[in-house]
This record gives C-alpha cells, structure tokens and sequence, in this order.
C-alpha cells in the first residue's frame, strides 16, 4: 500500500505474514525491492508486538533517536498523562540496539535502511498459545485499547518527523557517540576475558571513532546552519536547495553504504559488515 501524499519523502506502509518462519515474508519483500531499498529507501519503521503492557521501549538504529524523543516529547501516556518523554527519562530508559528477532533485519542489514523497533512491553503475555487473542488483550493486556492507540499516535507522528521534513531528521553525532561506546564495550569485554593489550590493542578502531565524532559534529553542523537560515519559513535559494538535496542523500544512503555487499551476497551471508551465517532450522 503506496500513498500519494505530498509529503517530501514518499511514504510506503506493508503488511506480511511469515515472520515466525525465518523472517520469510519481509525478507522477500526486501529481496524483490533490493535495488528500490538500497538506492532511494530512507527509514523502516517497525511494530511487530504493538502491546503488551504500558512501557514503551524501543530500538533502532542511534541515527534515528533524536526524531524518536522528539515525538516522545509529544504523546501522552494514557494513564499517567504525563509525555512518554518525561518517562523515558524517570526510568532511564535508553535506545536499545537492534538484534536478529523481527523483520526489521531484512531493511537494516541488507538494504541498509535505518530501522526502529517499538512496543508497549508489560510483565509477561500468553505468547504463541491459544490464549494470545483478542479476548485477552481486551479484558487484560490493554482494556479500552488505550495503549494501542497511544502507539498509533506514535506510529504516525514519527512517520511524519521522517517524512514531512525537508531535511532528513537523522542525527550522526548520536551515531558516533554510540559506535565510541560500541569500542569502549568491546575494549571492555576483551579484557574482563583476558585478552592481552599487545596482542588485543584498539588504538586504529578508537583513532577511527574519535575521527568519525569529528566528521558527524562538522556534518551536523551544515544542518543545523540550514534550520536556522530555512527552517523556519526562511527564503533557500537554488543552490542552497541543491546542498539540502545532497546532504539528504548523504544520509539516507549512510547506513546503506556499510553494507559488505560483494562480500555478503557471494559468500551467502546477510550483507552487514559484521558477516552472519543465515542457517534455517527445519
């Protein structure tokens, strides 16, 4: 289901079934759209457990976080009537990175489209029983449906931060600061597992992190001068339209371009730089 809205970026929203065999329904999806994805694909937004509970939890690609708070920042939860924002803050809650478990996998690892995952989670559901149904999450997983629709004014405004936008929303020096904490935690584990420093050292990937948190402040930095020269009803010229086109296009194809594609496709692995053998277990 295509819409025809004008909005700056098109917009595409899919149903599937096969998610529990092998991700077979989404993953042909990408598949047959490959080239599509990886060439104009921007954002994939996915629900795949909706509710269960009243904590929202969420997790995704850290370009798309900052766009995420801000539509937190925006939705009430039904029963506290406090912002989701000001929970997330109480609990601590942080942005959580993507796993293998759910059909974002298909649109993040192989056509590099920046993904995100969310849910209201709660303390335990009759998961893959007979009594996952309609009757229970009516009389007990969320009476009213309040939750449901809470994650529906979610679902859409963060549609609409992507989408309505003339600059993509994404934010590289979230980015960055998470890849710095990824080498920090592996710098971390190597040595809670005894890895010896002259034969584990990880100067050249923390070199590489420092480099790309000064690269993501320069490049953010472009974006925040055409906010305040445009963003607010301000003239943009042809040229700096033009800029504007191009630095979209830088980040719509950030993620898309850390694919090892020649790697991944011809060896049989998923096309992601960490290479992961696809088994299926009949």
């Amino acid at each position: 289901m295509s819409t025809t809205c004008a909005f700056s970026f098109p917009l595409t929203g899919v149903e599937r079934d096969g998610e529990e065999y092998n991700l077979i329904g989404s993953t042909e999806h990408v598949e047959v759209r490959m080239a599509e994805l990886r060439r104009n694909g921007v954002a994939y937004f996915n629900v795949d457990v909706a509710v269960t509970g009243s904590d929202f939890e969420a997790s995704a690609s850290p370009i798309l976080q900052t766009a995420l708070l801000r539509v937190l920042e925006r939705v009430a939860d039904p029963v506290s009537n406090k912002t989701l924002r000001a929970i997330w803050a109480e609990k601590g809650s942080t942005l959580k990175g993507l796993g293998a478990g759910s059909d974002y996998v298909a649109f993040q690892d192989m056509a590099g489209t920046s993904s995100l995952d969310m849910g209201f989670s709660g303390p335990g559901f009759p998961y893959h029983s007979c009594y996952d149904n309609f009757d229970w999450m009516e009389k007990f997983g969320d009476p009213g449906f309040q939750y449901h629709r809470t994650m529906a004014q979610v679902w859409a405004l963060l549609i609409l931060e992507v989408a309505d936008r003339e600059l993509l929303p994404f934010d590289f020096e979230v980015y960055a600061s998470a890849v710095k904490g990824y080498v920090d935690d592996l710098e971390g584990y190597a040595k809670v597992k005894g890895a010896e420093d002259e034969k584990f050292a990880l100067t050249v990937l923390h070199q590489a992190a420092d480099e790309f948190k000064k690269n993501a402040e320069e490049f953010q930095a472009w974006g925040k001068a055409w906010e305040d020269a445009v963003g607010q009803g301000g003239f943009e010229s042809k040229v700096m339209a033009i800029k504007r086109m191009s630095h979209n296009s830088r980040m719509g194809n950030f993620e898309t371009n850390l694919l090892d594609i020649d790697g991944g496709v011809s060896k049989g692995w998923i096309p992601l730089c960490t290479r992961l053998d696809l088994t299926v277990h009949l």
